[in-house]
């Protein structure tokens, strides 16, 4: 789908996207799609930005807890600092990616971060390999 808006649109730009049975992402399959937003000039692409996200839906109730996509998920969490305990506190990707699949294999499927924003590499991981995240954005 392309959607091109004038140059002199004095209006933000705004743009829609309706996807037929798309395939939700959970815990144990993490389907993400990804938007692409170009800008051009004279004909010419100039920019381009990739946008990867999931659809799902979440829901808290006080019969079920937590629901993913209308499933009932118990939250087997962990509270993440963001730094790597002896590797630091620089990002290290590859480091936070084998944190999370050794996470997953202890049967964790949440994290809730510490104290500040999380670096937004833990939260593409997470997104990709499929570990729910409650972002804490600074202590109260």
């Amino acid at each position: 789908m392309v959607s091109k808006l004038p140059r002199t649109s004095p209006n933000p730009p705004k743009a829609g996207l309706r996807l037929k049975n798309p395939k939700l992402w959970s815990i144990e399959q993490p389907q993400r799609y990804v938007v692409v937003t170009s800008i051009e000039q004279d004909g010419k692409v100039v920019d381009n930005y990739e946008t990867p996200f999931g659809i799902r839906a979440i829901q808290f109730t006080a019969d079920n807890g937590f629901l993913l996509n209308g499933k009932r998920v118990p939250l087997n969490g962990v509270c993440d600092h963001h730094d790597l305990g002896a590797l630091g506190a620089a990002i290290n990707t590859r480091a936070l990616e084998r944190q999370i699949q050794i996470l997953k294999e202890m049967g964790c499927n949440a994290i809730r971060t510490s104290h500040n924003p999380p670096a937004p590499e833990l939260l593409d991981l997470c997104d990709r390999l499929g570990m729910l995240v409650m972002d804490e954005s600074f202590d109260c």
